[in-house]
């Protein structure tokens, strides 16, 4: 699980967090619960496509759409500082 507070995570299973992103023409669902991501993408009232994937399959998938040319110097920095130990100075 990621200590990053802008990720929606559930606390259990039971606990579903849904967030929906405006599309052209239809909007993209998405689903977070404690062990995977569920992506229903709507374009007027029919189901376009819908994914169910792991956290770390979204999260590729994401950086994928985010950052089609990999990632930046920022990302890395981010990374570094998630990893590095509450007691670090």
């Amino acid at each position: 699980m990621s200590n990053d507070t802008r990720i929606p995570w559930a606390d259990s299973s039971d606990d579903i967090t849904t967030r929906t992103i405006p599309l052209d023409g239809g909007t993209a669902i998405v689903e977070h619960t404690m062990d995977h991501v569920e992506v229903t993408i709507r374009l007027g009232q029919r189901i376009a496509a819908a994914l169910v994937l792991s956290p770390s399959e979204a999260d590729a998938l994401g950086m994928a759409l985010a950052r089609p040319g990999g990632f930046t110097v920022g990302d890395y920095w981010d990374m570094c500082d998630q990893l590095k130990p509450s007691h670090a100075v």
